[in-house]
């Protein structure tokens, strides 16, 4: 699994994920998809690797992690990405994903 969750953060730091275009969680669903077929267990190392970044990283990364969450993320996720609807950068985004969880 170290290897794995290595990985997704390398994965998650280097692509170019976001929210609001057209198709982006149909699109994002399937690039994630793929390498999950490649490399079982991606999904959870990606989401572990998007909270972690949450927790510490700067708003391109945390951009991207909250893009990966409305995707993969779960019900108990939403708690982190309320915390960062109170930050106006992040905030709107936060909701878009929080939105995306709670309607699965």
């Amino acid at each position: 699994m170290d290897d794995l969750l290595f990985y997704a953060r390398d994965w998650l730091r280097k692509e170019p994920l976001s929210l609001g275009l057209p198709n982006w969680s149909s699109l994002n669903r399937l690039w994630i998809d793929e390498v999950e077929s490649g490399r079982p267990g991606f999904r959870q190392a990606l989401r572990t690797a998007a909270l972690e970044e949450l927790g510490v990283g700067l708003e391109p990364g945390q951009q991207r992690a909250i893009a990966v969450l409305a995707v993969i993320g779960a019900s108990e996720d939403t708690e982190v990405l309320r915390r960062i609807t109170q930050t106006d950068a992040l905030s709107s985004s936060a909701r878009i994903a929080i939105y995306e969880i709670e309607h699965r």
